[in-house]
């Protein structure tokens, strides 16, 4: 967060030896200066070295200022960290210690620190204050024995992978997922359902309305995207787009698509406007997505969730043609491709979630 930073070398105050009489004095230098008004480096020096110097130096001239937006982390042990990695001088077991220490009143730390058992935090404990591997690890027989549980974030994932299975239908119901019957209403496309909320047809005979939610915030991968559409509508059907960008256009309301929501960019969800969202609002939001362990799970009346050969398509050769609807996972694909041992996209690795 600091590496776009120029170099501002000088301190307001700086103790020196006197080169003629070896004495120490006080050198009154510029001041630096404030945190949000650092200039912008040169991007031809933007190299390794280039860029360490420059935090390293912000580190030590911004130190209060940066102190007072980030109160929990050890500044003085991050500067001496960061002038070792750029010396290329690293201890990796002291270099451990060091940045555990740099984070450790933190309360992201603190709070991931808590859901640990109790001999591994006195483990962890123990190698930050710099014990050997004896003092550290449990004896038994003599011997040092090393044992890592499960973590935290496996065993919240794998209790949803277990809650996916036994009660997938339960969970389709707390999202909506069922579609609404024409008994409950009586409106025309944009006309709103009794929870307020706009009706959006899937179908030509007004059977099958499409899931919609009010003001529901949205985030990105990264964390680094908030903002909360009036609406995320999450389609199924070819048709039910078509109407819900008639919707839009009505309205006057832009609309933005969404899947997994790994880009960086902020024009894919907008305040107030419409989101399509590919995926149901649980799988979307969990990272890992635990249904990649268990049994793929394809709504028949998805066509956005579709792998089909195109009609006349070649069934043998080095290419062919494929249709993969947009709301195709890349574990949903990975599974097609291995279970089909015939087709695959040309890359090196195909990542799951």
């Amino acid at each position: 967060m600091f590496c776009c930073f120029k170099p501002y070398r000088s301190k307001s105050v700086k103790e020196a030896e006197s080169p003629d009489s070896g004495t120490v004095g006080k050198i009154e230098t510029k001041t630096a200066p404030p945190f949000d008004q650092v200039p912008t480096p040169d991007p031809n020096k933007l190299e390794e070295h280039y860029i360490l110097g420059e935090i390293i130096d912000h580190i030590e001239e911004l130190h209060d200022d940066i102190q007072k937006n980030f109160p929990f982390i050890d500044l003085d042990i991050l500067r001496d960290q960061l002038i070792s990695i750029r010396n290329h001088n690293v201890d990796p077991q002291q270099h451990l210690r060091s940045f555990l220490k740099v984070y450790q009143k933190t309360p992201g730390y603190q709070a991931a620190f808590k859901q640990l058992d109790e001999t591994t935090k006195a483990q962890i404990d123990a190698f930050i204050s710099g014990k050997s591997e004896d003092g550290i690890l449990k004896q038994e027989s003599g011997k040092s024995v090393f044992h890592l549980p499960p973590s935290p974030a496996a065993k919240h994932h794998f209790k949803d992978f277990i809650d996916e299975i036994f009660h997938h239908d339960e969970h389709n119901q707390k999202n909506g997922i069922v579609p609404i019957t024409v008994s409950e209403t009586n409106a025309v496309t944009e006309k709103p359902t009794a929870t307020g909320l706009p009706v959006i047809y899937e179908d030509e005979a007004k059977t099958m309305i499409m899931e919609v939610y009010g003001a529901t915030q949205f985030n990105n991968w990264g964390q680094s995207v908030q903002n909360t559409p009036k609406y995320t509508f999450i389609p199924k059907k070819i048709l039910g787009l078509q109407n819900l960008v008639k919707y839009a256009k009505e309205h006057k309301l832009r609309v933005r698509v969404g899947g997994y929501r790994h880009s960086w960019s902020p024009m894919f969800s907008q305040n107030a406007e419409i989101l399509i969202c590919l995926l149901n609002l649980k799988e979307v939001t969990t990272i890992p997505d635990t249904l990649c362990i268990g049994a793929d799970y394809i709504d028949p009346q998805n066509e956005l969730k579709v792998i089909q050969m195109a009609p006349g398509a070649a069934t043998t050769g080095e290419t062919s043609l494929v249709r993969v609807g947009v709301s195709v996972t890349n574990e949903q694909f990975r599974r097609w491709a291995v279970e089909n041992d015939t087709w695959s996209l040309p890359m090196d690795v195909i990542l799951v979630e």
